[in-house]
């Protein structure tokens, strides 16, 4: 995807804003179901960077932090050793 900066001199600035959040909503759910998949275990953050390859470990971490704040992911342990796990409230999953 092209930044905003790119899609405004070619008279295209309001098809950013779609194709962002498409492309977020999409993470997100490949995120979650891989999260789903891996049951008990959990999903470590290397798996997710398996998933998501074409984003940057820092965008994962985002992506993470922003599921885990609206409730729909929780983490056991910390770092590179962290699990990954669905809420266990069931919010969209």
């Amino acid at each position: 995807m092209l930044s905003r900066a790119l899609y405004q001199p070619m008279g295209e600035a309001g098809a950013y804003t779609p194709r962002k959040g498409l492309e977020e909503g999409h993470n997100q759910q490949l995120v979650l179901q891989h999260i789903r998949n891996c049951g008990s275990k959990g999903a470590t953050i290397g798996e997710l960077e398996q998933v998501l390859s074409n984003k940057t470990r820092p965008q994962i971490s985002t992506l993470l932090r922003r599921l885990k704040a609206s409730g729909r992911i929780r983490v056991e342990g910390r770092t590179r050793g962290a699990q990954w796990h669905p809420a266990e409230t069931g919010n969209d999953l």
